[in-house]
């Protein structure tokens, strides 16, 4: 049975995109910041051809999805809400997909469901190099408190596209984000650089799955978005190799920041990738 109605379960507005029952692997695509499942749709048509599971989501507050509980918009309470829907949803072996702060997300799901994710992507995510993050927050605040929650996204967001970019789906983008409640907003985004600066070395130093990372963007010292260039040495990469991830890294040139947009083929040629590391994986474990 294909299911494309959205379906609720607790803070989380979800969709299961699947043609058949069975016991293959899930793909549970987990959007960035201020974004919403539809980020994904050419990875869903990638994989629904294939006949393979699919689920998207809206994480709570974004999207479709509303906050049902006081444990408010973190990284942690966000990645409770996807470990539970794969629990109502009977999933028993899924490789989790994060973008951007969904990476981050991705990374937590893992963690909290051992038992059903064999494999995990982060794509064009990135680390804060605030390790105490108290002074970017207070700046991100009064940047806000003097400019507005719509102009500050709009700065953000404008650097995640590079001049000759799609302008319709750039607009479409930037004026999601703008519309973005900005209390929800605030509070996910001093989540991230929290998460950043406590919990990063301690979360991907029990990743225990193979991890795929696909990276078109990193964030210069200035805060700025930039394309990746050949040879480039990213610092988040070297942080998570020394935590000991089994990680394999594709950089994609010439690209923003919607990686899974902009590069659909390379994503999806990623995706594969890992879902081939995952069975080499199990192989090796029997």
């Amino acid at each position: 049975k294909q299911l494309s109605k959205s379906c609720q379960q607790d803070s989380c507005i979800y969709r299961p995109l699947w043609r058949r029952a069975g016991g293959s692997v899930v793909v549970a695509l987990v959007h960035g910041f201020t974004r919403n499942g539809s980020d994904w749709l050419h990875q869903i048509k990638w994989f629904r051809d294939k006949g393979r599971r699919v689920i998207t989501l809206d994480l709570r507050g974004h999207g479709e999805s509303k906050c049902l509980d006081n444990s408010g918009y973190n990284m942690n309470a966000m990645a409770k809400d996807v470990g539970t829907l794969l629990h109502h949803l009977a999933v028993t072996s899924a490789i989790v997909v994060g973008h951007s702060i969904g990476a981050r997300i991705a990374t937590e799901v893992a963690l909290r469901s051992p038992d059903i994710i064999i494999g995990v992507a982060l794509v064009d995510s990135s680390r804060s190099p605030a390790r105490d993050p108290n002074v970017t927050i207070n700046y991100v605040k009064a940047t806000v408190d003097r400019m507005g929650f719509a102009d500050f996204v709009q700065i953000m967001f404008n650097s995640m596209f590079l001049p000759g970019a799609d302008e319709g789906q750039k607009k479409s983008i930037i004026e999601c984000a703008r519309a973005f409640p900005s209390d929800i907003g605030i509070d996910v985004f001093v989540s991230l650089l929290r998460w950043d600066a406590f919990d990063f070395d301690r979360s991907y130093g029990k990743v225990d799955v193979p991890v795929q990372v696909i990276q078109s963007t990193h964030i210069d010292i200035s805060g700025t978005q930039l394309p990746v260039t050949p040879g480039m040495s990213i610092d988040w990469h070297r942080d998570i190799e020394a935590c000991g991830v089994n990680a394999e890294f594709q950089m994609v040139f010439e690209r923003g920041h919607f990686t899974m947009l902009d590069a659909a083929d390379s994503v999806n040629a990623a995706l594969e990738r890992l879902l081939e590391r995952v069975r080499e994986n199990n192989r090796n474990k029997k």
